[in-house]
């Protein structure tokens, strides 16, 4: 099988220059591109221009490889690289084949099967497979927000969700709290990273390398 490689701005500092040979015949997905500081847009920007990243045993060297890259963002790059934020050569590079999805405000139709299509990653990824639903004023509360910051801001509340959930579906108190135009995430995130650590040291036995691991924390 052709490797598929996921690299994200939380991974720093992983450098896109070891993440690129890793995908050597396959896909990298490079979430969130905007977030990379500059010096790594020149990396992207290197590589899409010469098919290759410097050599890691002989810098002076290329190494040439064979990569499909994947770009994806939530943030408006044009508005970005003309705040000097972005590399403006690079997005021009990007946007040779773009596809732009519809906010989630313009998907009633498939929000429910979005949500369980999430909830069904998370649910397998934290070992929580018996979590199988939403409540239906859950629901209410899901469907009544605008979703500003759409799939990211869902995946956001739904991982939140599913790891404060008790029983076999997420309910209302499940859900962090709604603001006026965001969902407050400082209000919550706290309780729920104590609660999402407490989870795993429990489907793990308490053994605190392999919950360190699974959270890619270091232990203190």
């Amino acid at each position: 099988a052709r490797p598929l490689v996921q690299a994200s701005p939380k991974n720093l500092p992983i450098s896109l220059a070891r993440l690129i040979p890793q995908a050597q015949g396959g896909t990298l997905i490079i979430d969130e591109i905007g977030e990379w500081p500059l010096g790594e847009q020149i990396v992207l920007l290197n590589f899409l221009k010469t098919k290759s990243v410097p050599h890691p045993e002989n810098g002076q060297m290329p190494m040439l490889l064979n990569v499909r890259i994947v770009a994806t963002t939530s943030q408006a790059l044009e508005g970005r690289a003309q705040g000097g934020l972005f590399n403006a050569e690079l997005l021009e590079k990007l946007n040779v084949f773009r596809i732009e999805m519809p906010p989630l405000a313009r998907r009633a139709d498939e929000f429910e099967d979005i949500v369980m299509g999430i909830v069904g990653e998370i649910t397998r990824e934290l070992h929580k497979e018996h979590l199988r639903g939403i409540s239906p004023d859950g629901w209410e509360r899901l469907r009544s927000y605008e979703w500003p910051g759409n799939l990211r801001e869902l995946r956001n509340v739904l991982r939140l969700s599913v790891v404060a959930a008790k029983g076999d579906q997420i309910e209302l108190q499940d859900l962090p709290s709604f603001g006026h135009d965001r969902i407050d995430f400082r209000a919550t995130r706290e309780q729920f990273e104590k609660i999402y650590i407490l989870e795993l040291l429990k489907t793990f036995d308490w053994q605190i390398e392999k919950t360190c691991r699974m959270t890619r924390m270091d232990r203190g």
